[in-house]
């Protein structure tokens, strides 16, 4: 199995169980969830790179990251707070969801799909086999099948 798949697969483990918890927790308390997550993220994320590369390691490469790519390292930074936009919006999809967070889950996780693969398509000119093209529309089928039936039939096929 190659590298990428398997790193890519302990965080989507991960990311799995994060999303489940956070989905009860911000229909509890959506406000407080969403400081919760953003301060844990913030601080376990900082700490988690010190322990593994150290200050002055952080300190070099960041200023490196500056100087050679500044107009790149300020719209990075700019896309990522925007991000905290999308948290805030499955956020209020887990408040307007009801019984349905797995749901809501599905379609916050799976369509950032279709966006990086038409993204990278078209500007970064990335290509893509068959399978590819039929897994992204199988996320299609996927968002439009939860729309259409996931929500009103309540009735449990997996039982």
């Amino acid at each position: 199995m190659q590298p990428f798949i398997q790193y890519s697969l302990v965080a989507s483990a991960f990311w799995g169980v994060m999303s489940l918890m956070e989905s009860i927790a911000g229909q509890h308390r959506m406000y407080s969830a969403l400081l919760a997550k953003y301060v844990c993220y913030g601080i376990s994320g900082a700490l988690l790179l010190l322990v593994l590369k150290g200050p002055q390691y952080l300190y070099n490469d960041i200023v490196s990251f500056v100087h050679e790519k500044p107009l790149f390292f300020a719209l990075f930074c700019l896309v990522v707070s925007l991000g905290s936009l999308g948290v805030y919006s499955m956020y209020c999809a887990f408040q307007a969801c009801g019984n349905n967070k797995a749901l809501a889950i599905i379609i916050s996780y799976c369509v950032p799909s279709i966006i990086v693969a038409t993204v990278s398509y078209f500007v970064l000119k990335e290509t893509y086999n068959w399978c590819a093209c039929v897994g992204v529309l199988m996320i299609i089928a996927g968002v439009i099948m939860i729309d259409v039936y996931g929500v009103n039939k309540p009735q449990r096929l997996i039982e």
